[in-house]
């Protein structure tokens, strides 16, 4: 058996969110110069005392738009933000995954809830390794990560080749 043993923390929430999650400076510069320069150009035409290009006008409400919609989802979708969310709705808790031969189980207690399942592997979308953790998509079920130096019994390559083998390389990414 092998088994990891933890409480999540905002570095549990971060590793589930990957790196796609995060908007690079250059896209962000990008999205906020064509908003900026279509803006530009809607007051350079009232100064002009011309009426605006509808398209300028529709391109830069929807940049604007799109920005501030991005913002407000990376804020509220944030790393953090979850994390502060899962422990109000679940103070105190841990979280318990033994892998066995023929199924894992996965248990969870907090102050308000406590239960647990087993599953087969078969029920696993998707294991990544990611900045010394695993990251497991279970379907149905959600997204679950835990540091290799979380693992109580066994060794993390002992669960990556007990992974690798029931998931083929088409559902596990090192």
């Amino acid at each position: 058996m092998i088994k990891a043993e933890m409480s999540y923390s905002e570095e549990h929430f971060t590793a589930i969110s990957g790196k796609g999650s995060k908007i690079s400076p250059i896209e962000a510069i990008g999205a906020v110069f064509f908003a900026v320069m279509s803006t530009f150009i809607i007051i350079l035409s009232i100064i002009k005392h011309e009426k605006p290009d509808v398209i300028y006008v529709i391109t830069a409400c929807c940049l604007w738009i799109a920005i501030i919609f991005v913002a407000l989802l990376k804020i509220f979708l944030s790393p953090k933000r979850q994390f502060e969310r899962y422990c109000k709705n679940f103070p105190n808790s841990k979280v318990v995954i033994a892998f066995e031969d023929e199924q894992f189980s996965f248990s969870c207690s907090s102050d308000v809830t406590q239960g647990s399942s087993l599953y087969k592997y078969s029920v696993i979308n998707k294991v990544d390794e990611r900045d010394g953790f695993f990251v497991i998509n279970i379907s149905g079920v959600g997204i679950t990560a835990f540091k290799y130096s979380e693992i109580t019994e066994g060794t993390a390559e002992e669960l990556r080749n007990l992974l690798k083998a029931k998931l083929g390389d088409n559902r596990y990414t090192a």
